[in-house]
């Protein structure tokens, strides 16, 4: 699956792959429950299109520090 949402996204299947590699590092560093699922899933990959899409429309020249800033925020709550 992170083949295709790295092919999907544009930046190719390496991406995607590197992407599941420190998706699970980060998971297993910072711990976590025995049910944690630390993959990419289609409903956030639409929430978090949607998040860029609106803030680079409204700031183009912060848009994407902001949508980084909403998902670190998410992960820390």
């Amino acid at each position: 699956m992170a083949l295709a949402f790295g092919v999907a996204s544009g930046a190719g299947a390496a991406a995607g792959l590197w992407g599941a590699v420190l998706v699970g590092l980060f998971a297993a560093l910072f711990g976590g429950t025995p049910s944690l699922i630390s993959e990419p899933t289609g409903p956030m990959t639409v929430v978090m299109t949607a998040v860029i899409a609106s803030l680079t429309a409204a700031d183009p020249e912060n848009g994407l520090a902001m949508a980084f800033t909403v998902v670190i925020l998410a992960g820390v709550f």
